[in-house]
């Protein structure tokens, strides 16, 4: 029996015991194919020289790139990009500060009618929008992308994420 342990809404740890995901020859358990039997899509992701990942991210019809980061508390856009993915951050200053490698910084949310990664829809009803450019050109100078955000633990958490870092994969449960 295939059993997936959940922690805080991440997947922690799989229960090999009496998995038929074994590999006879090789006695190596079939991640992809365990999660796939439990609703899972897997979603490549591109690991920049720098070791981030980053996934294609489409929100409101706009396609972009986003980094994967899992230690993020949401889905955020940088504000310089708001615009392009037709984005009405609500009031004047932010409701939420986050505090990140560049310092603290204020967020705003911003209700958004579609977002899927890589193809796969995901229902969401807002990003945040706020300045986190000064981290992402960084991220971006270095590995020659160009970043417009972050794909963080809201969607992770929402969505049952597993990351599969040896083979770069995230795994997203949609149901």
């Amino acid at each position: 029996m295939n059993k997936i342990w959940m922690c805080s809404g991440l997947a922690a740890a799989v229960l090999l015991a009496g998995c038929g995901h074994m590999s006879a020859s090789a006695g190596e358990f079939d991640l992809a194919a365990a999660l796939s039997e439990e609703g899972y899509v897997s979603i490549p992701l591109e690991k920049l020289p720098t070791g981030h990942e980053i996934v294609p991210v489409e929100v409101n019809g706009v396609s972009g790139t986003f980094l994967l980061d899992s230690g993020a508390q949401g889905t955020i856009i940088d504000e310089q990009w708001a615009a392009r993915y037709y984005l009405t951050p609500e009031g004047v200053d932010g409701h939420d500060k986050i505090a990140g490698a560049t310092g603290h910084t204020a967020m705003r949310r911003a209700e958004v009618r579609s977002l899927s990664i890589s193809g796969s829809e995901l229902p969401t009803n807002f990003v945040m929008v706020g300045n986190v450019g000064p981290a992402l050109e960084t991220l971006g100078r270095m590995s020659g992308r160009e970043i417009q955000g972050i794909v963080g633990q809201d969607l992770l958490s929402r969505h049952d994420g597993v990351i599969d870092v040896g083979n770069s994969t995230l795994y997203l449960r949609l149901d």
